[in-house]
């Protein structure tokens, strides 16, 4: 099913109940240009599995994660699916979009979700007028750009080992940058989802945790959340510098 209602204005109790509001798009803004942002945006709500938009659609709107994951899925020439990324509250969607019509990849929720949905036209418009939202995005594209570095670094590994600790440390230090617990550390993603992303195999993402669960780096509270009990040796694994994090 792909979510097309688009009702205007966000309720006043959305904004004031949002949990990501100091690291997102209205962070910066003050008092007025913000109520400008609620007045034309609207609330988008998906259940696990929708489809926010699909590749190749024209490009008429925005968003900013207020909960929940997103992945960011290509279909390559052989019809496998690869994941460009996942998205966590306080993104931005479809940010390094910015100068094409179309959307590029196919954005889907991996667990309810809910969104702030803006008119592409009337966020430019906003930008123009106000610098400190024009710096913010700036400031967000660079950061998805180093992400981006990060994540073709995290893919040219040898081995499945350092993909894993790579992930999971990017992972853990993108959910801490958005004010989201790092540790213990939510994956709502599944095993295909992550091997997908990092060009394994299901089973070789399995024998990875276990490996890490055996060496005492990681403990397994449950299939998705995550103790980092070693978080040193985690980064000695990926190898991962203080800038590192691996992101959509």
């Amino acid at each position: 099913m792909i979510c097309r209602t688009h009702n205007t204005g966000l309720p006043l109790e959305i904004c004031n109940h949002c949990l990501v509001k100091d690291t997102a798009i209205c962070a910066c803004l003050e008092e007025k240009a913000l109520n400008d942002l609620r007045k034309f945006g609207s609330n988008k709500l998906l259940n696990a599995g929708e489809v926010l938009f699909e590749e190749g659609e024209e490009r008429k709107y925005v968003y900013s994660l207020r909960t929940g994951v997103l992945r960011l899925v290509r279909l390559l020439p052989d019809g496998r699916r690869h994941i460009m990324g996942f998205l966590q509250p306080g993104d931005f969607v479809c940010l390094l979009d910015v100068e094409d019509d179309y959307y590029t990849m196919t954005v889907e929720s991996v667990v309810p979700s809910a969104l702030c949905c803006y008119s592409r036209d009337v966020l430019e418009k906003m930008a123009a007028q106000y610098p400190p939202m024009r710096a913010w995005l700036l400031e967000k594209t660079r950061e998805l750009l180093r992400y981006a570095r990060h994540s073709q670094l995290v893919l040219s590994r040898l081995t499945p080992l350092e993909k894993i600790a790579g992930f999971l440390v990017g992972f853990a230090r993108r959910s801490q940058l958005n004010g989201s617990a790092a540790d213990p550390l939510c994956l709502p993603m599944n095993r295909s989802d992550i091997a997908d992303h990092l060009g394994l195999t299901v089973e070789t993402v399995s024998r990875m945790f276990s490996r890490l669960k055996a060496q005492g780096v990681i403990r397994l509270i449950a299939t998705n959340l995550i103790e980092i009990v070693d978080y040193d040796a985690l980064c000695t694994l990926a190898a991962a510098d203080e800038n590192f994090a691996v992101a959509g």
